[in-house]
């Protein structure tokens, strides 16, 4: 709970000085009469004091009910794993271990699934082809494709991305497979993991 008390305070400390650079620059720029300035001066101190209040407040709310909304599971991002060896299970070990409150995986899906081919740690997960994770993220609002697979299988995974292109969700490959010869949009942070985005959504939030 500390930390989340300490966003909460860092997020009214940078509203707070944000409204504080606009009041001084507002005061900088508008220069009235002599003898409409103390009174002005007055009323902007008011203005700025009762503002000041409102914007704590209001922030104070905001992240209050965020972090409920947090706790009942209503923020989570919707993730599917693409890969069903050893990669994609330390990657799922890895995502439950440190954002299990913000992550719902809602499942691990490769060719080779339909055949059997699964990671064991990986069974207990719903699990399918990619025809099936496309027809699910028709049905489910999935924010984000994972694709876990072995650095030997680069000519697969330019042909499966090629595939998961067609979903309009952020696609990203998992830390191993950073430097290989895909599309890069971007670097990105995600569960701990500096994830590599390849795909992004048309618009996002």
């Amino acid at each position: 709970a500390l930390p989340v008390v300490r966003s909460q305070e860092i997020g009214i400390a940078h509203a707070l000085v944000a409204f504080g650079f606009a009041l001084v620059a507002a005061l900088a720029v508008f220069q009235p009469d002599p003898a409409a300035r103390a009174p002005l001066v007055a009323w902007l101190l008011l203005w700025a004091v009762v503002t000041a209040a409102g914007i704590g407040a209001v922030r104070a709310v905001v992240a209050a009910r965020r972090a409920r909304w947090h706790a009942a599971g209503r923020l989570k991002q919707l993730v599917a794993i693409y890969g069903t060896g050893d990669h994609a299970e330390r990657l799922v070990e890895r995502l439950r271990a440190t954002c299990p409150e913000t992550i719902e995986i809602v499942g691990v899906f490769d060719d080779r699934a339909g055949r059997g081919v699964i990671g064991r740690g990986l069974r207990a997960l719903p699990h399918g082809t990619t025809a099936e994770l496309v027809e699910m993220s028709r049905l489910l609002e999935i924010d984000r494709i994972i694709v876990a697979l072995p650095h030997a299988a680069e000519k697969r995974l330019l042909e499966i991305l090629r595939r998961l292109h067609k979903i309009p969700v952020e696609i990203s490959l998992a830390p191993d497979m950073v430097g290989f010869n895909v599309p890069a949009k971007d670097h990105e942070e995600f569960g701990g993991l500096p994830l590599l985005d390849v795909y992004g959504k048309p618009l996002t939030f």
